[in-house]
């Protein structure tokens, strides 16, 4: 997966979230599928869903939202969470 490469949020899909006991649990409208993200996953989908975004530019937004600097965000972990939420349809690549 090119790091380069932007997502968005399934077109279509509206996102509801709740987050408690350090998790966030998230209700696709569109599929009807709930999902229980931990925070690092969690927070790359709310990227996403603010804005399209390349794995690139969410290791700058988690880098900003966790504290964190962009060199201590694991760019690998967040291209495997993208490849995840593309497999069960919450994202889609930008055209």
């Amino acid at each position: 997966m090119n790091k380069l490469h932007k997502w968005r949020v399934t077109a279509g899909c509206d996102l509801l979230w709740h987050f408690w006991d350090g998790e966030f649990v998230v209700f696709n409208t569109g599929s009807g599928d709930t999902h229980v993200l931990d925070v690092f996953s969690g927070e790359v989908l709310r990227s996403i869903q603010q804005q399209p975004a390349s794995a690139a530019e969410i290791a700058t937004y988690l880098a900003d939202t966790l504290t964190l600097t962009v060199e201590e965000v694991p760019l690998g972990r967040i291209t495997d969470v993208l490849a995840e939420f593309h497999m069960l349809g919450l994202i889609e690549p930008v055209q």
